[in-house]
Order: structure tokens, then C-alpha cells, then sequence
């Protein structure tokens, strides 16, 4: 038997040529599947690691978690819910609980704003050391202390908007130039944003310290000797030295005259705060609640001198009023450029604990309703003074006590940051549904408020 294979043909030839070619793709081909599918497994595990590493609370705030939402500022119905006159009621005995039964004091004036219209306003206490009939109203006037800083501030922000400041973060002595101080710390000078926020590091007190009848310039040559007690950044540092300068300074080297003169003319005259001022007149004292020590015995007023921008106004519940829907309703104004506003209200420094806010001037409180409240304490004589304003709802709250002695009530200091905050606490739930009801009744669109401009 032939056993001799016989040779292949061309056609035979090329066949198996092809047959191998397959062979090779289809082997480069199952390669790169397993290749891509061990990839696609890799990249799967990898990113479950990953995401197994992320807290499901972060990953919630994250990525799922909403933007918080605030009720629309409506104008609220005619008369109010009941809902918002049970808090008022729930205030109004909190705070008559506060005053000595057999003394009548302190006299105590609060009220609450809206917009354009006071909700709430409740008056308690005596103006006079046991006299039942004096019972305090809208217009008695109080000392308010500290309150007074945000007018120094007003005027350091009306400044930069004219020119005669070029930016809120120059230096003071750019202005001033006589002004020196020592900082051990850096070789920067402080500045203006510094000073208004509590972050200049500044001492607390001037050289004159209290009862200042004195001249800038007998300061400022004190103030060469001193030294700043803290760095410039680093946390805040009480200080009415450096409010006294903002309001004196920049008024006696800018416009060449006295901060009294240049806050009543421009602050007080045009928002009709005429129940507010500097000097305790025989006039002003006709509708007073007077200071008293805990022996009943008046207390005499203190006159702060030059340090008058750092706490030496008077005013009253209705003038705090207009001051607070002033700054709550940077739209509705023609005294500032809106935006000016709000850069004023806007926050400085954040503390650790995430509750306590500082601004210029404002000591704020974060609420748990997700609001800022900017507000300002006060403290003269025997006097206790609380503003605030969250712009965001054009809401505030002011509260004024004289003759703080007599409260019926432990750690006196906190009382009004802890009026405050119940009221907000009372109030911000009630308001919030009654705001929403309202939205569902209003017209769409709904009708933009008609605003009254800024003029220069």
C-alpha cells in the first residue's frame, strides 16, 4: 500500500493559512475579554471600598441631603393667627415674671418686628423705684450701652462708599496717620475690618479707660506706649478702644467733625430715630426709665466722654425698631447701597462650637432652624440693651431693662441673648406655617415688593 501523501494544492495551501489566522485572533480576542472583564471587576470592588469608607451620614449630606428652604417674606394676615398671639402671650408672661413685686423694677420694654410693622409690644416694670402708675411705653427712653457701636460702623462702611475710605481692609493709620500701636506679632498694622469685627487684637479699654473727658490726640500719644494683646486673626477680642477710634478717627480726620454730630445728621434725622441721642437733657429725661442701685438710690449717668462711639447713646423700643427694619430690609432703604448692607451683616468669624458667630459689630447666634441672628448687646449704668434682626426673614427682636438689679432672675448678663433666643424659638415655627399658608393663597407670580432705591 502507497503510504506517500500526496502534496497539497494552492487552494489547500491558503485555507490553512487562514484557519490559523483565525486561531490567533480568536486567541488575542478571548484575551482581551477576560482582560476588560477583570478590569471592569477590579474598578467595581474598588469603588465599593471606596464608598464603603464614607460614612452613610457624610455621604448623605453630600449627596442627597437638600438646600435648606425659608418661608416667603408675605406680608402676614390682618389681625394675626392665633398661633402667633399664643407666643406673644407665652413672652409676655416670661417677662413680667422678671420684674421685683414689691419694688416695680426694672422697667422693661421689648418688642417684636416684621417687615415694616411691629407684631408685638409689651411694657413692664416702673420707670421709678416703687412707683406702680410709671409704667414704661413706646417712647421711654433707655441707655443702650454697647448698641451704640453699630453706628461706628455705619459710618466706617457710609465712608467707604463716598471714597473717602478705599478699601474696608486698609489700615487705620492710612486715615489716621497719628494712630501707632505696637504689634509684637506681625510687622502688619491693623485695619478697619479688623477694629469693626473684634479681630484686631486691640486692648479692651482706652488709656482713659471709662470716663473719658479727653482729646484724640491726648490718646494717641497714651496708645504709643501700648501694645496689642493679641494677634491680628487669631480670635476674637472684646474691645471698646477700638470702636471709640473707628467713630472719632475717622469722623475728626475725614470729615472734620465729631461722630455725634455725623450720626445724628446722617443715621437718626433721616430714619426718625428722634427719641435717640448722645446728651441725657433735662427734655430726654421726662419719659425715662432712671437707673437704680439695688438700695433703690438713682444712679448717676455716666458720661463716657470720648469713648462716646463705643456705648454712650440713648434710645428707645420704637427707635430700635426703626433701626432693625432699616437693616433687615437692605432693599427698602435709600441710605446705603444695598449690597453694603449686607456686607455689613455678613460673618466674620466662626467659633468652634459653631453657635456663636462674630460680625461687625454683631454678636450672632446660629439657630437650629438653620437662621443667623445678628445682634448686639448693651450694657450702661444699670442699664441691659438687646438688638437683633435676621435679614433673611426681615424679622428682629429688641429688648431694653434699666435698674438690672432688681431682675428676678440669675446670670443677669445672659438674660437678654436667652429673651432673645426663646422669642425666635416661640415665634419661627408659627411664623414659618403662616408664611407657607400664605404663599399658597398669593397670586403667581408672586408680585415683586416695591423698593424705595439707594440714592448716593
Amino acid at each position: 500500500m502507497d503510504n506517500t501523501q500526496k502534496p497539497m494544492s494552492k487552494d489547500q495551501q491558503a485555507i490553512l493559512r487562514s484557519l490559523k489566522i483565525w486561531k490567533i485572533v480568536a486567541i488575542v480576542a478571548s484575551i482581551l475579554a477576560i482582560s476588560m472583564a477583570g478590569l471592569v471587576i477590579w474598578q467595581n470592588f474598588h469603588r465599593s471600598v471606596i464608598t464603603t469608607r464614607i460614612e452613610p451620614t457624610a455621604q448623605q449630606s453630600v449627596l442627597t441631603k437638600p438646600c435648606p428652604r425659608l418661608p416667603p417674606t408675605l406680608p402676614l394676615p390682618k389681625p394675626l393667627p392665633n398661633k402667633i398671639k399664643e407666643v406673644f402671650e407665652q413672652l409676655e408672661n416670661k417677662v413680667k415674671s422678671l420684674v421685683d413685686k414689691e419694688h416695680k423694677l426694672p422697667a422693661i420694654s421689648m418688642n417684636v418686628f416684621y417687615q415694616d410693622d411691629v407684631l408685638w409690644s409689651g411694657h413692664f416694670g416702673s420707670k421709678v423705684y416703687k412707683q406702680t402708675q410709671d409704667i414704661p411705653d413706646d417712647n421711654t427712653v433707655y441707655r443702650i450701652g454697647s448698641v451704640t457701636k453699630i453706628f461706628a460702623v455705619l459710618l466706617m462702611w457710609k465712608l467707604y462708599e463716598e471714597g473717602k475710605i478705599s478699601s474696608i481692609d486698609d489700615p487705620l493709620n492710612k486715615y489716621a496717620p497719628d494712630f501707632d500701636i505696637t504689634n509684637p506679632f506681625t510687622d502688619e498694622h491693623i485695619t478697619l475690618r479688623e477694629i469693626a469685627s473684634q479681630m484686631s487684637g486691640l486692648p479692651r479699654e482706652a488709656p482713659c479707660m471709662f470716663t473719658c473727658n479727653t482729646t484724640s490726640a491726648d490718646q494717641l500719644a497714651l496708645l504709643r506706649n501700648r501694645t496689642l494683646v493679641l494677634p491680628p486673626w487669631t480670635m476674637p477680642s472684646y474691645s471698646n478702644l477700638g470702636y471709640a477710634l473707628l467713630g472719632r478717627l475717622l469722623t475728626e480726620n475725614s470729615l472734620n467733625q465729631t461722630f455725634e454730630n455725623w450720626t445724628t445728621e446722617n443715621i437718626l434725622k433721616p430714619l426718625g430715630m428722634n427719641n435717640t441721642g448722645f446728651e441725657i437733657t433735662d427734655d430726654v429725661q421726662r419719659n425715662m426709665a432712671f437707673p437704680y442701685g439695688k438700695d433703690g438710690t438713682r444712679i448717676p449717668f455716666m458720661d463716657v466722654g470720648w469713648l462716646a462711639p463705643a456705648g454712650q447713646m440713648y434710645s428707645t423700643i420704637n427707635d430700635m425698631a426703626k433701626l432693625g427694619m432699616f437693616l433687615a430690609q437692605p432693599d427698602k432703604q435709600n441710605l446705603f447701597k444695598p449690597a453694603t448692607l449686607r456686607e455689613m451683616l455678613t460673618p466674620v468669624e466662626i467659633a468652634p462650637d459653631r453657635d456663636i458667630v462674630w460680625g461687625s459689630p454683631f454678636e450672632m447666634l446660629s439657630l437650629k432652624e438653620g437662621l443667623l441672628v445678628r445682634g448686639k448687646l448693651g450694657y450702661m449704668d444699670s442699664y441691659l440693651a438687646y438688638f437683633s434682626v435676621i435679614p433673611e426673614l426681615q424679622l428682629g427682636v429688641n429688648l431694653l431693662v434699666s435698674a438690672t438689679s432688681f431682675l428676678e432672675s440669675s446670670g443677669t448678663p445672659d438674660l437678654p441673648f436667652s429673651i432673645g433666643e426663646l422669642t425666635y424659638q416661640l415665634l419661627l415655627p408659627e411664623l414659618n406655617s403662616t408664611l407657607t399658608e400664605e404663599q399658597k393663597k398669593a397670586p403667581f407670580p408672586i408680585p415683586r415688593p416695591r423698593t424705595r432705591g439707594y440714592s448716593s
